[in-house]
Order: structure tokens, then sequence, then C-alpha cells
């Protein structure tokens, strides 16, 4: 039981729990999507191809390739290189004939969360290791509190008797 309450009050365990909450909230967000991943060959044969296409989205900070299909199927991909070129003259050679409905290409940027923790997460982890450092390392006044010995006790004095002695400044 003592070691159980060491643990909880370690401040590694914390940090390593709202490590563990993020990496776990972080994968259900970017994991649940409606898109199958497949080889980048077969993306590019269907963009190549004639099969008929409802939409297709070059990403290009990410090289993401997303196509929906004219059944309805999604399916993602990542381009190599400079195959953008090739896949965009396809992609308007496609939309020109009518054997594609639309395509978009996208240039990501970060979202407001993202952002938000590049910037935040590596402040707080330098104020917390402070914190902890400073913590630990005693001596001083410790805990910023006025501590007196077990042996010394307060005298039980007046302002005003402090002051007729000379003992208040």
């Amino acid at each position: 039981m003592d070691v159980l309450k060491k643990i909880l009050k370690s401040p590694f365990f914390w940090v390593a729990l709202a490590l563990g909450l993020f990496a776990l909230i972080f994968g259900l967000i970017r994991g649940g999507t409606e898109y199958e991943k497949v080889p980048t060959s077969e993306a590019v044969a269907v963009i190549m191809g004639t099969e008929p296409l409802k939409e297709v989205v070059l990403t290009d900070q990410e090289q993401l390739i997303q196509i929906t299909k004219a059944d309805g199927k999604k399916i993602r991909a990542y381009w190599v290189g400079s195959q953008q070129d090739s896949l965009a003259e396809r992609l308007d050679q496609r939309k020109a004939d009518g054997s594609l409905e639309k395509w978009d290409g996208v240039n990501a940027t970060p979202g407001f969360w993202s952002t938000l923790l590049t910037y935040l997460l590596p402040m707080l982890l330098i104020v917390g290791l402070f914190i902890l450092i400073m913590g630990s390392a005693g001596g001083g006044a410790g805990d910023f509190a006025f501590h007196l010995r077990e042996d010394e006790e307060l005298p039980d004095i007046s302002v005003s008797e402090a002051r007729d002695r000379g003992e208040a400044k």
C-alpha cells in the first residue's frame, strides 16, 4: 500500500499518465478515417485508368491521395517524390473527359491544437522540470515557508513590549 501511495505521489507517474491519455485520444481522433489505405501503385493506377471517380483530393504537405470512386468506395495512399505534377495533369484530363466529377489540391495547414501543443508542451515540460528540481533541491526556506526548529519557541511578547525593550525596529 505504501508503494502505491508513493507511486501515485510521484510526478513521473502523472506525466506518464498524461502522455498516455494524450496518445490514446490523439490515436482515436486520427485513426478514425473512413478511407481504406491502399498501396500507392493501386491509387495511381486508379487515377491513370478510366474507372469513373466521384472525387480526388491531393493534400500537398502530407503527400496524401484521397479517392472517392463512383460506387462510394473510398481509398487513400501517399504519393512519392514529384508525382503530383503527373497526377494533377491526369486529373485535369479526366475532369475534361467526364470520368471525374471533381478534384482538389489542398495545402494542409496545422490545426489549432497541434500548433498549441507544439509551443505549449515544451514550455510545460521545462516549467514542470524546474518545479521538480527546485522542490527536491532542499535547503533554504523549503516550500517557501518559515520554519522553527523543534526546540525553539516564539516568545510571548507584544509589539509595544518589544518597542519598550528596544527590540522592535
